[in-house]
């Protein structure tokens, strides 16, 4: 090789070597691409409170260029406006026959069976192939899952839910006093449950489920029982002290005393009940979840994420309640809340509500 030759292969390893460093430095610094935008619909028959919280998260996400929203809501004039921080083309004016253009779906207790037959056949076969659906069970329209009327034509949904709900006369069962939720051993591995980046997942949701008053024990139940049937009893004396003592229970007697009141008791001892139920005071009791819809089992394939703690919505096994459930259909997930409270958070730490619902989404959409 001449020394001409020698000095042109120098330089041109050079700047080979030169625009390898360039490229590789250009990558360090490169900023990571863009988050893709969620696309997200909200579908509901009405605008409930979780619903219009639930909205305008996305939507300030959408403003950030995080998410793309449409919504639906199946009740009111469909002819006027209904969303002011929603563009016309997202306002939907009935529930799409394609699900093509959205990644997640979260539904209100929506009324089912307004669907047509096309439009339930096509949730299916969008969740299979990678779509997130996330239901939110309510007092209206749950419940209409479990009636034998319209249990073959929403056998597409049906097919959906991780769990089997019930036809309760009330739909939702109303408690009196907050209660938490109790989570899953893997929760904790759950990314959309944290409410921060820390080790810890669980942590905030204690604070937020604390308490200030005290619930009634076993004993306090077996007494309070006592206590009513004297309220029975023949003696005027013994009818009084019980009335008394019950006074000085106070607010944990209350669910007994509604039970029993239920039994039709006597007409003086309702009266005597009716009286102790005005008189009693209600403390705070803290923070938790006031209601849960009524399941009759969950599913095989569901894996229960978290109960409703209260002891009187158990299961017929004796099981606590399944309040958050989630299940994989094909490559797409659903989740299933109990009740429409997570904007209950709020009450606690606005942020907290604000991360639960925006990492839920990506969660069920598997973004």
């Amino acid at each position: 090789m001449t020394m001409n030759a020698l000095r042109w292969l120098v330089v041109a390893v050079c700047l080979v070597g030169g625009s390898l460093r360039a490229n590789a430095q250009d990558a360090a610094v490169a900023p990571p691409a863009p988050e893709k935008p969620l696309r997200v619909l909200l579908f509901a028959d009405g605008p409930t409170r979780e619903y219009q919280f639930a909205r305008r998260l996305f939507v300030n996400e959408q403003d950030k260029k995080r998410a793309e929203v449409s919504a639906c809501l199946q009740s009111g004039d469909p002819t006027m406006p209904r969303f002011q921080d929603l563009p016309a083309d997202r306002v939907l004016r009935e529930f799409p026959a394609s699900l093509e253009g959205f990644d997640l779906i979260v539904a209100f207790d929506p009324d089912w069976t307004r669907l047509s037959e096309k439009q339930l056949e096509s949730l299916g076969p969008w969740v299979k192939q990678g779509g997130g659906l996330a239901l939110v069970a309510g007092p209206v329209h749950t419940g209409k899952l479990a009636q034998p009327a319209h249990r073959k034509q929403l056998k597409p949904i049906l097919d959906l839910y991780p769990v089997e709900v019930d036809e309760a006369p009330l739909a939702v069962q109303a408690i009196h006093m907050p209660w938490r939720l109790t989570f899953a051993a893997g929760a904790a591995d759950m990314k959309f449950l944290s409410f921060d980046d820390g080790p810890q997942a669980l942590a905030h949701w204690d604070a937020f489920f604390s308490t200030t008053s005290r619930r009634a024990t076993d004993e306090d139940r077996q007494r309070i029982a006592a206590l009513i049937a004297d309220l029975d009893s023949t003696r005027f004396e013994t009818r009084e002290r019980a009335t008394r003592a019950l006074e000085k229970i106070g607010f944990p007697a209350q669910r007994q005393l509604q039970k029993a009141l239920e039994g039709k008791p006597a007409l003086e001892v309702r009266a005597r009940i009716e009286r102790l139920l005005e008189r009693l005071e209600l403390p705070d009791f803290g923070r938790g979840f006031y209601s849960y819809h009524p399941v009759k089992k969950v599913k095989p394939a569901a894996e229960v994420v978290a109960t409703f703690s209260d002891p009187d919505a158990r299961l017929p096994d004796g099981k606590e309640h399944p309040y958050l459930v989630k299940m994989t259909h094909g490559q797409g997930k659903v989740l299933y809340l109990g009740s429409g409270e997570t904007w209950r958070l709020r009450l606690f730490k606005e942020a907290y509500h604000e991360r639960f619902w925006l990492q839920l989404g990506r969660y069920v959409a598997g973004k």
